[in-house]
């Protein structure tokens, strides 16, 4: 198990947009890959003040989920899609040869939105180069899902609402006072990344204690998580023997 902690994150403050950057593969130490993990390149913790717009921009081979905690975000592309993205509707673009989007984040004076926006942005590595560009949107049910992990988005053959073209699996769990184990890792080559998006879980067996961005890296073990106070958790599984590019312009 090898932690960072979230004081480890770099951050890029543009003020009314602050992401911070997470690396999952930072405390591998591999020179050829010092901070992805298999086919997941890197993760953007996002705040994003009310009225904030990122303009058109392109993306080329990234697969890009789109996970909302708070506030709501609207989506434009050049695929033609205007959706709103909120924490029950989420969005998997894969960019493949090229894809462009924009966000605008609703001003608090619409709408009675009083929340800013805070989301991970997660860059998956595809399969392979230049794939047709597409984009993907999934409504839940449920807000949380409380005290078991919840498929988010998985490889083309799985049974994820969201496709990721590579393979790799995304889960989230919503704790209140309670415990959940890890996903079990099944096959040779996969590993495990825990994030803690909000709130704090203890490692049973451990001293540990994992605090709001926070991440763990597991490469055989499982471990029951115990929450301190209500929290949110992502959990991926990545196939770090299976195929995927390395030239995603966020992804690399």
């Amino acid at each position: 198990m090898l932690i960072s902690r979230a004081s480890e994150r770099h951050i890029i403050d543009k003020g009314k947009f602050i992401i911070r950057l997470v690396s999952p593969g930072r405390k591998l130490l591999d020179p050829a890959d010092p901070y992805g993990l298999g086919p997941l390149g890197r993760m953007d913790h996002s705040t994003l003040d009310p009225g904030m717009i990122i303009p058109m921009h392109p993306h080329v081979n990234d697969e890009i989920l789109s996970y909302m905690r708070k506030g709501q975000m609207v989506h434009r592309d050049s695929h033609g899609h205007l959706e709103m993205l909120y924490g029950h509707h989420m969005m998997m673009m894969n960019a493949g040869r090229e894809f462009y989007h924009e966000e605008t984040c609703l001003d608090d004076n619409e709408d009675e939105i009083e929340d800013k926006v805070e989301m991970l942005q997660i860059f998956f590595r595809p399969k392979e180069d230049n794939l047709e560009p597409k984009v993907q949107f999934h409504t839940f049910e449920f807000y949380h899902s409380v005290d078991e992990w919840r498929m988010i988005g998985g490889p083309e053959d799985s049974e994820a609402p969201l496709k990721i073209r590579s393979q790799a699996w995304f889960f989230d769990a919503y704790l209140k006072n309670s415990s959940i184990e890890t996903p079990e890792l099944e096959q040779e080559g996969h590993v495990g990344f825990l994030y803690v998006f909000e709130g704090s879980v203890k490692i049973e067996g451990t001293e540990e204690v994992l605090n709001k961005g926070d991440n763990a890296v597991f490469q055989h073990e499982q471990y029951l998580l115990t929450a301190e106070e209500p929290t949110d958790l992502v959990f991926f599984i990545l196939d770090t023997k299976s195929k995927y590019s390395r030239n995603g312009m966020y992804a690399k």
